[in-house]
């Protein structure tokens, strides 16, 4: 923390103020250079996150892959169910991750002064959104297959029955806790667009309405994927074939090992985002200095002499008598 702000202090004071004088080449070549370094700077990064945002995918597929071929059977009792719940959960962390970071993105349209270049902060918002919305899919993919554990007891009222009872108990939970907490999203979506509906009835609204439209666009389509949800859920998957305890242990380790991959590259994930929004706001200095000293020298430019105009006499027309 202490070398971020350390590092913000120092972007601070990096651009110089201008003066109202002409600005020379030498400077203005430097402030060119300073937009084009910063921009490659976060090239350079951006590509990083791709490659590790790649990595986070592949790591969560690999896993609903597999523990979606497989459920519990009397052996392995709640082995397999709770490496799914234990899933579900680091899912739904991940969305409050990316949910907060939008806060903190989209708390910049609230500002006079931007942090962010417009394109920037539409860019990162977009990316944010579509990681909220992939990470729904995935525990939608997971949650869907718990109803399989309905079909696992019979009747017979042994220690298997309420073993199977138990877990298919555990599993309508979980869904049912998934199914209230998207209702409670999709609320929270739409109070938040009636909110931004208002900003087209404001005469002096505080926000560019081409934004707030694109905000509301983003809110609708938040709001079908989540409806769409509910109903995949509810639907069910196909069911999984039984292991035995052994492989339950198997299956296991093999997810915490993958849990352990993916909580280092979400780490790096983070860090990597918090290193982009200071890059960023370097941007958009470095751009800002350039506009401002481009203005001056404009501003600043000889002006052409204008035309003097010559007095000429007016003849009068000579009329005949």
């Amino acid at each position: 923390m202490k070398k971020l702000l350390t590092a913000a202090l120092a972007l601070s004071f990096s651009y110089p103020l201008l003066s109202q004088g002409t600005i020379s080449a030498n400077r203005m070549a430097q402030f060119e250079k300073s937009v084009a370094d910063s921009k490659t700077q976060v090239e350079r990064l951006v590509g990083h996150i791709k490659l590790v945002d790649a990595k986070i995918e592949q790591e969560i597929t690999t896993m609903i892959s597999m523990l979606n071929k497989f459920k519990d059977s009397h052996d392995s009792k709640s082995r397999v169910l709770g490496d799914k719940e234990k899933l579900i959960k680091d899912l739904r962390d991940s969305i409050k991750f990316y949910s907060d970071q939008r806060k903190r993105i989209a708390n910049d349209l609230k500002l006079t002064t931007k942090r962010f270049r417009p394109e920037d902060t539409e860019k990162l918002l977009a990316f944010l959104d579509k990681k909220m919305l992939t990470r729904l899919d995935q525990i939608v993919q997971i949650t869907k297959h718990l109803g399989e554990y309905k079909e696992h007891y019979d009747f017979s009222r042994d220690n298997r029955f309420n073993r199977d009872k138990k877990n298919a108990s555990d599993a309508d939970k979980t869904r049912d806790k998934l199914i209230k907490d998207i209702n409670t999203g999709i609320k929270n979506l739409e109070t938040e667009r009636a909110k931004l509906d208002r900003y087209f009835d404001s005469p002096k609204p505080t926000k560019e309405l081409s934004q707030i439209s694109k905000e509301i666009s983003a809110i609708d389509m938040k709001i079908k994927v989540l409806q769409n949800s509910i109903t995949e859920i509810m639907y069910g998957g196909k069911d999984g074939q039984k292991v035995s305890r052994d492989k339950a242990r198997t299956i296991n380790n093999m997810v915490r090992e993958q849990s352990h991959k993916l909580s280092a590259n979400l780490t790096t994930m983070n860090r990597g985002l918090t290193q982009l929004y200071m890059l960023l706001q370097k941007t958009k200095r470095a751009t800002d200095t350039l506009a401002k000293a481009e203005a001056i020298n404009e501003k600043n430019l000889p002006k052409p002499p204008t035309p003097k105009t010559e007095n000429t006499e007016i003849k009068e027309d000579i009329k005949v008598q």
